[in-house]
């Protein structure tokens, strides 16, 4: 692997590109609340230099007033990984954001879970680049209180001036809505809106949310970033994920499951909301390979939606779609379109269960773009596996499919860097509609473990995400992959 060719449009951690990364302990206190009294929290900002030089990670902490509460610096070798833990030198508590900056090019991942008598799930999710902020909306898909657990939404201000929030909350399951006016937030500061506080939402809510962010003085549009964390009251599931802007009209899901099983069907649910201002339907497009006497064909199968409104959110079953059920490498493409059939903005996240149990979320992928030498390629900053602790399955997903009566398929090659930069292994696999990679099949175990991270690429367009499973329980958390 090659490692200087990162993409001419995309720019992870860069010099004046700080990665925006929301480091409150919302989700903690709000666990412990529940009765949860033997969970211990912690956060980390897991980091990977995918560069051939080595690099400088400077992470600097502010509470919600803007006040600046502390600063890390560690430097990185060329194709080393780590982990900055949050809160090692900040007061009980903090409730805040944390800007990471590298004077290289960098990828980064938030990481949040609890140990102890009542380990959870890992909470993941990739940071924010300034090009991901959105400019005067922000779209949460999914948001609860209540029953299933009570959602904490850290939004961050990425811009030079105060800006002011409205959020709009809209239910799910009814024609109820509700807006929420908040502080000012200022340059690089945060609020932290925990559900769990929310008496004007109801008992129960599930739902999504519009985030409106305008500037202080003249009313313009303001540019606005969010990530949300749920955890129930009781069990071991914890789960985060980034919101989005509303740029994309074409949303990729590189695993579309419906796969009975003597203990429950393994499904997704897609969950995904109209970032538009006016009505739209959504388009599933589902792909998936069929072998037989040799020969590979590629079917496909669609679903629609109805009109949605403005904001609101739908689930979509897979399982819905006779066509794919028990079908193995299966993906989908999630495109909006408005009432006249024109493409239309949407947001979306994948939820991944079995029967009642062992819930799992991942945000809706993008392909990356195309690098300075032809290639295509997606970063994981930390990967592990174990006999303990967690283990991190990829699955990369032809980010181009389409049905075709013969399909061929097409190379990738997935590189293990060891938390030294050492590269420990790299394979070589073939992608109709999806494959999946571990550090274990792929060889990359040093006396039964790795940790380090990975680095996918390939000559196609290609997605990919990595599912995070905690060793032992059902409980896990996904992430999509960091373009470069």
């Amino acid at each position: 692997m090659t490692r200087h060719g990162r993409s001419a449009q995309r720019s992870l951690g860069a010099l004046a590109t700080a990665a925006l990364i929301l480091a409150w302990a919302g989700p903690a206190a709000a666990a412990e609340a529940g009765g949860a009294a033997a969970r211990v929290w912690t956060s980390s900002i897991d980091y990977f230099n995918p560069g051939t030089a080595a690099a400088t990670l400077s992470v600097s902490y502010r509470d919600a007033a803007g006040t600046g509460v502390d600063t890390a610096t560690v430097p990185i070798s060329a194709g080393a990984s780590g982990s900055v833990l949050v809160g090692a030198t900040m007061p009980p508590g903090f409730a805040g954001a944390a800007l990471a900056s590298s004077d290289r090019p960098i990828a980064v991942l938030y990481r949040q879970q609890a140990t102890g008598a009542a380990t959870t799930a890992p909470m993941l999710y990739a940071p924010f680049t300034a090009a991901r902020a959105g400019t005067g909306r922000f779209f949460v898909p999914e948001v609860r209180r209540g029953g299933a657990g009570n959602t904490v939404i850290g939004i961050q201000n990425p811009g030079s001036r105060d800006i002011s929030l409205s959020l709009d909350f809209f239910s799910a399951t009814s024609a109820f809505q509700k807006t929420v006016n908040l502080p000012a937030v200022k340059p690089l500061s945060s609020a932290v809106v925990n559900l769990a506080t929310m008496g004007t939402l109801g008992t129960t809510f599930d739902g999504s949310l519009v985030i409106r962010a305008a500037n202080t003085v003249g009313g313009a549009p303001a540019r606005v970033l969010a990530a949300a964390e749920t955890v129930p009251a009781a069990g071991r599931e914890a789960y985060a994920f980034a919101g989005m802007s509303n740029a994309a009209t074409q949303v990729l899901m590189p695993a579309a499951l419906c796969v009975p099983s003597a203990t429950g069907t393994l499904r997704s649910l897609f969950q995904v909301q109209n970032a538009a201002k006016t009505g739209a339907r959504f388009v599933v497009a589902y792909y998936y390979p069929v072998t037989s006497g040799g020969r590979t064909t590629v079917r496909t199968a669609s679903a629609s939606t109805g009109l949605v409104a403005p904001g609101k959110r739908v689930t979509i079953d897979p399982c819905a779609v006779a066509a794919i059920a028990g079908k193995s490498k299966v993906v989908a493409v999630i495109s909006g379109r408005d009432a006249a059939g024109k493409a239309s903005p949407v947001a979306a996240l994948a939820r991944w269960v079995k029967g009642a149990s062992g819930t799992q979320y991942a945000a809706a992928a993008l392909p990356p773009a195309v690098a300075l030498d032809a290639k295509y390629r997606v970063v994981f900053p930390a990967v592990e596996w174990g006999p303990a602790g967690t283990r991190t399955t990829v699955t990369v997903m032809n980010g181009a499919p389409k049905a075709v009566a013969v399909a061929t398929p097409f190379p990738v090659t997935v590189s293990f860097y060891s938390q030294a930069g050492v590269l420990v292994k790299a394979v070589t696999g073939s992608v109709v509609t999806a494959a999946s990679f571990d550090p274990s099949a792929a060889g990359a175990l040093v006396s039964g473990v790795f940790r380090g991270a990975v680095v996918v690429e390939s000559s196609r367009p290609i997605a990919a995400a990595a599912q995070v499973q905690q060793v032992g329980y059902t409980v896990a958390d996904g992430y999509a992959g960091i373009p470069w």
